[in-house]
């Protein structure tokens, strides 16, 4: 199993106050890896300098074993063209159709045609149960879905690194095994069309239970 993602002697600061220090982690290709803490510990911290919004004040973070905060702009911009954000809330615009949400990364990054791209997004909210739903706006759908719909907006464009705030929809009713589901799902179906896995990372609060 080859890494996908270096986390190399990681420290983030704000002026004199240390938020992380000397963070070290690998995640392997295929992995479902997830960084857990209690509220201010730093999680949000960490995957923000991960993708490129806060400089850390030492170490490196590597893709692949490229290196990111060492790489040129135009490197580091390349890199993030592979992550997707999965929010806890959803991050789905709402004057945009389910199908139009799933579909935006395509028409960005993608030479796709229409009709290709259709079938993508068709084929993705099938995954999640909600064939059919293309032209649901997302005020007209759950709102337990939205994070899922975000699920496979993330990996519509084949991303390689996916990374999730806490999966509210999932831990607020304590089951934990709906996201693992999801996320192994995920993974098959980014396998199955790139023989390469992605690696996936929640971040939650608490760890889960001896059962989960």
């Amino acid at each position: 199993m080859s890494t996908a993602i270096s986390v190399d002697s990681l420290t983030l600061a704000f002026d004199d106050t240390v938020v992380q220090h000397d963070v070290s982690f690998v995640v392997q290709r295929g992995e479902i890896f997830a960084i857990m803490g209690g509220s201010g510990s730093g999680k949000s911290t960490l995957l923000k300098s991960m993708i490129g919004l806060i400089r850390p004040a030492a170490g490196e973070v590597l893709y692949d074993d490229r290196p990111f905060w060492a790489a040129e702009d135009e490197q580091r911009a390349d890199i993030q063209r592979r992550f997707g954000i999965l929010f806890q809330s959803g991050a789905l615009w709402s004057s945009l159709t389910l199908a139009e949400n799933v579909g935006l990364p395509l028409s960005q990054y993608t030479t796709l045609a229409t009709s290709e791209a259709a079938e993508v997004v068709s084929v993705k909210l099938s995954l999640v149960g909600l064939k059919g739903f293309e032209e649901f706006y997302p005020a007209e759908i759950s709102g337990g879905r939205m994070p899922i719909i975000d699920d496979y907006d993330a990996i519509a464009k084949r991303l390689r690194e996916i990374r999730s705030a806490t999966p509210k929809s999932v831990t607020e009713i304590g089951d934990l095994e709906k996201w693992r589901h999801l996320a192994r799902q995920t993974a098959r179906a980014y396998v199955e069309s790139r023989r390469k896995g992605p690696g996936i990372g929640p971040v939650q609060h608490h760890a889960p239970g001896p059962t989960d």
